[in-house]
């Protein structure tokens, strides 16, 4: 029988440690996978996401403002200045062809700015002619009847007698001789001269501005009927 001493013949001995330590590493590989493997198992592992604690955010609510228009003031008392021819009549017209004329006017106020107000009563009417540096005078009576405009005006020069030639215009039935203004203080009128207007001449066609009675002015211009 072989004893064994305390050196240890290099041979039987190498291949014993050569066993040994390659069990040792076959059983640490393997303990490294399975831990590689549970860790892997448990890493993967999804974690629950926290509810949201924070406050609530609520939608802003719209306001809509609403804008009151600021309502235009209407004037408390109107002075009227002047009327003003703005469509004069022609120089020249005629009492026997049938000749359709149109004037027009706007009403003024002392500043000689157009008046807006749809109170206005407007007027045209014929006359003899007025002299010059003569002046025609209205009764202010007449004028302060405003419902009573559409009857013939009895006017005066130097004290003397300038009434309305009554039926001397013809209107157009859609321009009557007197009716309010526009809202601009404006209006037309489409005439013929009537046959009866004679003798042929000078005559003088008069436009009145009338604020509810209480405020008024004329004017008037030349014309020559043939």
């Amino acid at each position: 029988m072989q004893t064994w001493s305390g050196q240890n013949p290099r041979g039987a001995v190498s291949a014993t440690r050569k066993v040994t330590t390659t069990i040792v590493l076959v059983f640490s590989l393997a303990g490294l996978i399975a831990g590689f493997a549970f860790g892997g198992l448990t890493g993967t592992k999804a974690h629950p996401t926290p509810a949201n604690t924070g406050p609530v955010k609520k939608p802003t609510p719209v306001v809509q403002a609403t804008v009151t228009p600021t309502p235009t003031a209407t004037p408390a008392d109107i002075q009227l200045d002047y009327p003003q021819f703005k469509l004069f009549p022609a120089s020249t017209e005629s009492a026997a062809n049938g000749t359709v004329y149109t004037v027009g006017m706007q009403a003024v106020d002392k500043q000689k700015k157009p008046v807006n107000s749809p109170d206005i009563t407007c007027k045209v009417w014929l006359v003899h002619q007025i002299p010059a540096q003569q002046t025609l005078s209205i009764d202010p009576k007449t004028l302060g009847a405003v419902n009573n405009l559409t009857s013939p005006i009895q006017g005066t020069v130097n004290g003397q007698p300038a009434p309305e030639i009554t039926g001397g215009l013809i209107f157009d039935s859609t321009t009557p001789q007197e009716a309010l203004c526009n809202a601009n203080g404006q209006m037309t009128w489409k005439y013929t001269i009537a046959p009866t207007v004679t003798p042929p001449g000078t005559y003088d066609l008069v436009i009145l501005a009338d604020w509810k009675g209480k405020h008024y002015n004329w004017y008037w211009t030349d014309i020559t009927i043939q």
